[in-house]
């Protein structure tokens, strides 16, 4: 006999919200003891050369622009007539 019915989960109500993965308790608490340590070996690192160090850096420096304004000088839109005016 199985110990689970096909097809429901052997924890329907699963985890409680707000419950956090064991690798990022882990990880927080590395980073809270040696996170200075870290930030001062890998910027040292990208000193000394080591590109993925310094794209390390910068991508959370000056993250990548997804889009930027531009300007365009449009006809007056006094109707219907302007707009395809506009959009041509």
């Amino acid at each position: 006999m199985a110990k689970f019915q096909k097809g429901r989960s052997g924890n329907p109500k699963g985890k409680r919200p707000g419950t956090r993965d064991k690798r990022t308790i882990l990880l927080e608490q590395m980073l809270a003891d040696d996170g200075e340590h870290v930030v001062k070996a890998i910027i040292e690192a990208a000193k000394g050369g080591d590109m993925a160090a310094a794209r390390m850096i910068l991508d959370r420096l000056v993250p990548v622009r997804r889009g930027r304004p531009i300007s365009l000088a449009l006809p007056a839109i006094d109707g219907a007539e302007g707009v395809c005016k506009a959009v041509s």
